[in-house]
């Protein structure tokens, strides 16, 4: 049997094009199984579909492809899903969930309830999303011997510094333990849930543990000096944003 490595492996060494035929074929899966759920949740049955009911499960197989497409859900990397593969997965869904909506609003299937026009959509928002985070998971983490995790802290708690912490959380080999930021009125707030530091505490952070650091100014010099002052190694890493 192959072993979680194995398969992530194989997944990973697939060609392009083949991963996002099954990245489209799981999609497809994942929303016939809504659509059962939708119909099944609304009428109180196992739903055994019948008449013009196959009609919203025919809708289902291809009306979201378009919009999936047009939202890069099937450019992303799966192993750096985040807060912007979230954003495209909510409008892509969003917009075919109005669609096909109005399809059911227009057409008035027989033994069709309107309702499945808003349930089925929130359902596979709800699967294709989550399918996303676990694949993403399995993806960075189930490669065995993983470096040290390695504690990082960011020079900018601006935008640009969430956005790397954002990247940095999808990665096993970094833990984002806080950022530093020069206005007084970010301190000791928090960003994604990481402390924002007074720079002038910058020795202190560091020696509590983190030991790398991404500068998102330009003082990459002077926060270099900082960390050859205090790392045990005194070979600290600085990336210029």
């Amino acid at each position: 049997m192959a072993s979680v490595f194995e398969i992530r492996t194989k997944l990973i060494s697939l060609p392009r094009r083949q991963k996002q035929l099954l990245a489209l074929f799981a999609d497809i899966v994942m929303s016939l199984v809504a659509m059962w759920l939708a119909f099944s949740l609304r009428l109180d049955v196992d739903h055994s579909p019948q008449g013009y009911e196959w009609v919203p499960y025919g809708l289902a197989t291809f009306l979201f492809v378009p919009f999936f497409i047009r939202f890069g859900l099937y450019r992303a990397i799966f192993r750096y899903s985040g807060a912007s593969s979230l954003a495209s997965v909510v409008s892509a869904v969003f917009l075919y969930g109005i669609i096909f909506s109005f399809i059911l609003f227009i057409a008035r299937f027989p033994g069709v309830p309107r309702s499945i026009g808003i349930l089925q959509p929130i359902l596979f928002f709800t699967l294709v999303f989550g399918s996303r985070v676990v694949a993403s998971q399995l993806l960075i983490r189930a490669a065995p011997g993983v470096a040290t995790v390695k504690n990082v802290l960011i020079y900018g708690a601006g935008q640009a510094g969430a956005q790397v912490c954002e990247a940095l959380a999808m990665t096993p080999e970094y833990r984002v333990r806080g950022f530093f930021d020069d206005d007084p009125a970010k301190h000791n707030w928090r960003v994604h849930g990481r402390p924002v530091i007074d720079p002038r505490r910058a020795a202190d952070a560091i020696r509590a543990g983190a030991k790398e650091f991404i500068p998102l100014p330009p003082e990459a010099e002077l926060i270099a000096a900082v960390l050859a002052a205090v790392s045990d190694d005194n070979r600290p890493m600085v990336v210029r944003d």
